[in-house]
């Protein structure tokens, strides 16, 4: 069996694998290397960057799905077009770099597209974080603003409040009745404060 493939390698395969490298220095194409990193030239990374990040931002703040990624495929298109066609009629090893570059500008366009999505989502999340650490300064001033007495029949009457859910929760103690009447406390003191 191992004779049968050696006779299958040394007769069939490998004469067609220097065939195909004698055509490939022929023509002058650049040797084929399996395993080739093709991660974006710094040239490319830059290019791309200055041609399409700050107009990636704007397009990923346009409010439809369907209309924010038309705008981010017609940004790539456009600098595709523009900086990195594939010209025609030059040599074959002219050609390959080309289409290596371009290559190489559509997954740098990728990544650049990908960052703007991962920043604007950290943005999102912090706005979020600031309006929470916000609301829970305000439900806290509410309550440290009212006097002991007044305080207690507040928290009374949030209490009151409590629907059957709630008060199952508040029934059982531990830590879900903590959150539960905390929850009930930051209802009462949003109500409280929207009506003056």
């Amino acid at each position: 069996m191992l004779r049968a493939i050696r006779v299958g390698y040394d007769e069939g395969i490998k004469p067609t694998l220097e065939l195909i490298e004698e055509l490939r220095a022929k023509c002058g194409a650049p040797a084929v290397r399996m395993g080739e990193l093709t991660t974006p030239s710094d040239e490319i990374t830059k290019k791309v960057k200055e041609l399409a990040y700050d107009r990636l931002v704007v397009a990923r703040k346009i409010n439809g799905k369907k209309e924010r990624n038309e705008a981010v495929d017609a940004i790539k298109g456009e600098i595709l077009k523009a900086h990195f066609s594939i010209p025609t009629g030059v040599a074959y090893s002219d050609h390959i770099e080309a289409e290596k570059k371009q290559k190489q500008a559509k997954e740098e366009a990728k990544k650049k597209r990908q960052e703007v999505l991962r920043q604007q989502e950290a943005k999102r999340k912090e706005r979020e974080a600031e309006a929470e650490r916000e609301r829970r300064r305000t439900i806290d001033q509410f309550w440290v603003s009212l006097p002991q007495s007044e305080r207690v029949f507040a928290q009374a009457e949030a209490l009151s409040r409590a629907d059957r859910m709630y008060q199952e929760l508040l029934a059982k103690g531990g830590s879900l009745a903590q959150a539960a009447r905390q929850n009930l406390f930051d209802d009462y003191a949003l109500e409280r404060l929207s009506h003056g």
